[in-house]
């Protein structure tokens, strides 16, 4: 029960070629579903976010036009709703992530689907395209966001009944066990429930994240318990808006800036250029091993003036210490200036030179493991020396 032609399919079928070409598209069973489904279908509202005040506020747009046919089509994610506070919360992810994780949650007809954040509902409809839609369940906590996405796979499928208003963190274990979990909304940990619903050999794609760092994991339950291995699948970094709390935002980190710029000064370091690179301190493959010791320690900078030149300030905030480390260059030196908490600074200090010592790893070159129990940590070989490991557990990120 396809919709008929639309002036858009020729922006999706352009779509589909791109994402072919750049090797997010490489089966044909994803072929098939990007061009049958038209996520024109699950827009009907978009948000575009001003790079000079960072608010959100909505395009208008007439949905019968070109330009929303080639703004739907971009490989772009796209805002669609946003809270009272003018925060995102729910989005359609861009073509070429939505693609790269179906093909790696490697979909056949029939395999038990289970999708965790329903958002617009268009990977929803990708997914019962592709498995069957009796096979496929979708979650997601925001009854507005079910209720549209609802509309639209009605008028593909005819009907919407698994759709479900539910809160995604707990699983659905109506259905369970699952061949496939798929997450579109990230999160610190692993939620339990989903290990524990996923069937032998079954497969978790989902967004690992922490303050925007982190990546798309591919976790196979390889048992006994919830015993489960996984890799990350690129090496770019990866960030959708959070599970734990969907109206959290970054405010808070710019609030705890705010407040702590008129603080009289508490620390200063000064350390040569040689033995600390100020930029690599917001270095994101950085950034995601700091959460080992820093769980939630997020990046930030910014352009402090002064009368002789503007000066570039690297950031990095603990909220739950309130603590603001700024890293600036001054006299050929690398300056640094805590506000708040000591301890903070040398764990971040310690943290990066460990980090220099193991050569800069990438995100993926960490393993992520579930042990029988369903403790969860994550590994990490050296490049040279196979027999040293660091692996540690993955702590909680307040929210």
């Amino acid at each position: 029960m396809l919709p008929m032609l639309h002036k858009c399919d020729s922006n999706n079928q352009y779509l589909v070629r791109m994402l072919q070409k750049k090797g997010a598209i490489r089966s044909n069973i994803i072929t098939e579903a990007f061009l049958s489904i038209p996520r024109h279908l699950f827009i009907s509202k978009l948000y575009k976010q001003d790079p000079d005040h960072y608010a959100w506020s909505e395009v208008l747009i007439d949905v019968a036009s070109d330009d929303f046919c080639r703004e739907v089509y971009k490989d772009v994610s796209i805002v669609t709703a946003i809270d009272e506070e003018g925060m995102p919360t729910s989005s359609s992810t861009s073509p070429s992530l939505m693609a790269e994780m179906l093909e790696a949650l490697d979909l056949t007809q029939g395999l038990k689907v289970l999708e965790i954040g329903t958002g617009t509902g268009y990977n929803a409809a990708l997914l019962a395209h592709i498995v069957g839609y009796n096979f496929m369940f979708s979650l997601d906590i925001n009854p507005m966001c079910v209720e549209y996405a609802s509309l639209a796979m009605h008028s593909i499928f005819g009907r919407s009944d698994n759709l479900h208003v539910w809160d995604g963190l707990k699983g659905f274990d109506l259905y369970a066990p699952y061949d496939r979990i798929i997450a579109t909304a990230g999160h610190n940990k692993v939620p339990l429930p989903w290990i524990e619903q996923l069937a032998l050999n079954g497969v978790i794609v989902m967004n690992i994240t922490a303050y925007n760092y982190g990546g798309i994991l591919r976790l196979k339950k390889i048992g006994p318990g919830n015993t489960s291995y996984g890799k990350f699948l690129r090496t770019s970094h990866v960030s959708f808006i959070n599970l734990y709390n969907m109206s959290k935002s970054d405010n808070d980190i710019y609030t705890i800036i705010e407040e702590m710029l008129d603080a009289p000064l508490d620390l200063v370091y000064t350390y040569s250029l040689d033995e600390l690179q100020i930029q690599e301190l917001t270095n994101a493959d950085f950034m995601f091993f700091l959460q080992q010791s820093l769980p939630g320690a997020a990046p930030t900078m910014f352009v402090e003036d002064n009368k002789d030149s503007p000066k570039v300030v690297y950031c990095i905030v603990d909220p739950q210490s309130k603590t603001v480390i700024r890293a600036s260059v001054s006299d050929d030196k690398a300056v640094i200036v805590v506000q708040g908490d000591k301890i903070t600074w040398e764990k971040v200090r310690d943290t990066y030179n460990l980090w220099k010592e193991w050569q800069m790893p990438l995100l993926t070159d960490h393993s992520f493991i579930v042990d029988e129990a369903g403790l969860q940590f994550f590994e990490l070989e050296h490049y040279e020396d196979k027999t040293r490991k660091l692996i540690w557990e993955l702590q909680p990120v307040s929210g």
